[in-house]
């Protein structure tokens, strides 16, 4: 299966226009299509890599699947990802997420610089990256993605399929959070989402409304929270 990259011979101009013969490291972008007992549910344009999580993920987004127990069988080939459910979880009820922890806003600070080392946007600064923390500052899974909603769906199929607990973990991403990346999280039980970016006014009313904490601008040391601020602790005070 073709990885993620693909080099090309390309010409480089330099700042006093001379042409230089060089090779670049592009993103390969790939349309999969997921079916679920054997009945087509849709199609992504995803990076090559993580397709099960991504599967596994989406579904778990959209309400589909409640644990990687409800899967009973999921494999890829080529373009389409197979999933077999065991069952379908009934309609959960909507409960805001509880405050149980806090972090320092260190934590905030390193793992929104950690976005930025990952190796493929390194390579080939064309990628989404959505990194999963500890509450302890351990960074536990990073996944990338031309797009940060294919990004999000990895990172929360390997959640799903490591065990661990969604509730305790932080969620960091490269790209702007609009309600349905809100949505995302609150389905998959995380309480925390920060970005380098902005959030819209419907995706701060939904991490409101589901006791989400949301930081968004985070550049330069400096960030907002715009929602269950009493999950960071600042340096002179608990807000």
């Amino acid at each position: 299966m073709e990885g993620p990259i693909r080099k090309i011979e390309i010409i480089r101009v330099n700042s006093a226009d001379e042409p230089l013969a060089a090779e670049d490291e592009l993103l390969s972008e790939r349309a999969v299509s997921l079916y679920i007992d054997g009945r087509y549910d849709g199609s992504a344009v995803i990076s090559a890599g993580g397709e099960e999580l991504w599967a596994a993920g989406n579904m778990r987004c959209r309400g589909l699947i409640s644990s990687y127990g409800d899967i009973e069988k999921i494999s890829s080939g080529g373009c389409r990802v197979e999933v077999t459910l065991k069952r379908r979880p009934p309609e959960a009820d909507f409960r805001p997420l509880t405050m149980e922890w806090s972090v320092g806003a260190s934590l905030v600070r390193q793992k929104i610089a950690e976005l930025a080392e990952a190796e493929l946007y390194r390579r080939t600064g064309c990628l989404h990256v959505a990194l999963l923390s500890s509450v302890r500052g351990e960074t536990l899974f990073s996944a990338e993605d031309i797009s940060r909603h294919n990004a999000v769906d990895k990172a929360v199929g390997w959640l799903l399929s490591s065990g661990i607990d969604a509730g305790s973990s932080l969620l960091f991403i490269s790209g702007r959070m609009p309600e349905d990346m809100v949505q995302k999280a609150v389905s998959a039980g995380i309480p925390f989402i920060a970005s380098v970016s902005a959030p819209t006014a419907d995706a701060v009313a939904a991490a409101r409304a589901a006791n989400i904490t949301m930081i968004g601008f985070a550049r330069g040391g400096a960030f907002n929270i715009y929602s269950a601020a009493g999950r960071v602790v600042l340096r002179e005070k608990e807000l």
